[in-house]
């Protein structure tokens, strides 16, 4: 426990000292240190805006890739040409647009690896770094994979083929996007989708809540960790598969009940269809469940929740 308590107290004094320095030197921002080659060093032009503004024209471009590591917000939506325009702190990884044959890439400039930057990092100073990547109408893009760490990230009036949209912590915002195959990914973030066709889609969120509204799906799945799932305007034709571990799930169908065959489960909630309570589960406690048979149906769909009620209406 001393042994402890001493190197926390050595680590507090080289804090502050490094603080006092930083001050002395022209502010927090002045003072910037990272990892490189296993040492900590001082980053020369650590603090440096990195800008991006290149216009590819109507290029051939079938892939489009997006891995940005630390930005206040990233854009991928339609515009005339295939261009990429923004800007970021070069401590917060850079910013570089590359195109590989048919491929664009926008990621990180730094190829030496990131810095991590311990003590200049400023959100305020941050609300500058956005980058607009530009796709053009009609163009025959044929896959979109689009991934942030720390950044929100919204995808709209884009057609693909196949897309991947993922955030580690951000929100994920996409409209107006159609795609043979669509998947979804927050770790820690709320994700709104509208006006989505999609052949296949899988939606899966860690820590937060799915809004989808005038989403089409001919397979869709839906899982939650922690966090509702809200649909409004749903049309399914196939399957749906719904699940949350902690949270409601709540679906407004655009579609007749006897077009949906379905089941629903809870473990701890209320069922409640068309807002009457439902429930064909005799045995004690607070389970609830359901089903609702559809021969000639458009769609089979399941819900299971553990912690957290269904709600399910039908036009």
């Amino acid at each position: 426990m001393k042994k402890i308590t001493i190197v926390m107290l050595c680590i507090l004094v080289v804090g502050l000292c490094l603080g006092a320095a930083g001050f002395a030197h022209g502010g927090m921002k002045a003072l910037a240190f990272g990892w490189h080659d296993g040492k900590l060093v001082r980053a020369e032009g650590f603090n440096d805006m990195v800008k991006v503004d290149e216009d590819f024209g109507k290029a051939k471009i079938t892939n489009l890739v997006v891995d940005i590591e630390v930005m206040r917000r990233v854009l991928v939506t339609e515009g005339d040409t295939f261009s990429v325009k923004g800007q970021n702190w070069r401590s917060n990884g850079g910013l570089k647009a590359t195109l590989d044959g048919k491929t664009l890439t926008v990621g990180p400039s730094e190829k030496d690896g990131i810095w991590k930057n311990l003590l200049s990092f400023d959100w305020k100073s941050d609300r500058d770094c956005t980058v607009t990547i530009t796709v053009p109408k009609g163009a025959a893009l044929k896959t979109l994979d689009a991934h942030v760490n720390v950044a929100s990230l919204r995808v709209e009036n884009v057609a693909t083929d196949e897309a991947a949209v993922s955030s580690d912590v951000g929100e994920i915002e996409i409209e107006d996007v159609t795609a043979e195959r669509l998947t979804v990914e927050t770790n820690v973030g709320d994700a709104k989708m509208s006006g989505v066709d999609a052949g296949s889609a899988e939606i899966q969120t860690d820590i937060g809540e799915l809004r989808a509204d005038a989403l089409r799906a001919k397979n869709l799945t839906f899982e939650s960790n922690v966090g509702s799932g809200v649909f409004t305007g749903l049309v399914i034709d196939g399957t749906g598969v719904f699940k949350a571990d902690t949270g409601e799930i709540e679906i407004a169908f655009d579609m007749d009940e006897d077009e949906v065959d379905y089941e629903v489960d809870s473990d701890v909630g209320d069922v409640r269809v068309d807002g009457r309570k439902v429930d064909d589960d005799d045995s004690p406690g607070p389970s609830s469940a359901y089903a609702h048979r559809a021969d000639s149906a458009k769609a089979r769909v399941t819900v299971e929740t553990n912690v957290g009620g269904v709600k399910l209406s039908f036009r």
